[in-house]
C-alpha cells in the first residue's frame, strides 16, 4: 500500500483522492444501514426497558449464544441484514449484563455465518451484479458452508467458559 506512494507520490495521491470521491460516496447507502441499525437498537434498548421485557432465558451462557447465533443465522434467509439481527439482540441482552468476549464472538460467528447468506447484503449483491452470478446459485453455494461452520461455532460458543483462563 505504501510502495506506490514512495515510487509514484503524485499518482498515488490522485488515486486516493479518487478513490475518496468515487469510491467512498457510493458506500451511502451501507452508511445509511449502520446509522439505521443504530437508531434501532436504541429503541428496541428502550422498548425492553420501558415494558420489562426479559427474554425467556436465565443467563446469557455458552449454550444460549449458540442458540441466539442459529436464530440470527436463520433471521438472515428471511432477509434480516445481519446488522440489524445483531442491533436487536444485542438489545434484548442488555438486563443480562452479558460477558463482552462471548457476546462479541456470537456476534462475530453471526456476521460471518450471516452475509453470505442474506440476499440484501452489500457483498451478495456485489457478487451478483459484479460477477453475473444468479442470487439462487451464490445462496446455494453459500448454504452448505454456512450450515457446516455453524457446527464448530456453536461448539465453540458452548465451550467458551471452559476454556477461559482464569
Amino acid at each position: 500500500m505504501t510502495l506506490p506512494f514512495f515510487r509514484y507520490p503524485l499518482r498515488a495521491l490522485t488515486d486516493v483522492r479518487q478513490h475518496i470521491d468515487a469510491s467512498i460516496a457510493h458506500s451511502i447507502n451501507e452508511v445509511a444501514l449502520f446509522f439505521s441499525a443504530g437508531i434501532l437498537a436504541v429503541g428496541i434498548t428502550f422498548f425492553v426497558l420501558s415494558v420489562n421485557y426479559r427474554l425467556p432465558i436465565e443467563a446469557f451462557n455458552g449454550y444460549t449464544a449458540a442458540i441466539m447465533l442459529v436464530i440470527m443465522v436463520a433471521s438472515s434467509l428471511l432477509g434480516l441484514h445481519p446488522i440489524v439481527s445483531i442491533s436487536v439482540v444485542g438489545s434484548l441482552l442488555v438486563p443480562f449484563s452479558p460477558d463482552p468476549n462471548l457476546l462479541g464472538i456470537m456476534f462475530i460467528f453471526s456476521w460471518g455465518l450471516s452475509v453470505p447468506l442474506s440476499s440484501f447484503s452489500a457483498i451478495s449483491l456485489m457478487m451478483q451484479s459484479r460477477y453475473k452470478i444468479n442470487a439462487q446459485d451464490l445462496f446455494k453455494t453459500n448454504i452448505g458452508f454456512t450450515l457446516l461452520m455453524l457446527v464448530p461455532a456453536s461448539l465453540i460458543l458452548i465451550h467458551y467458559e471452559n476454556w477461559l483462563i482464569v
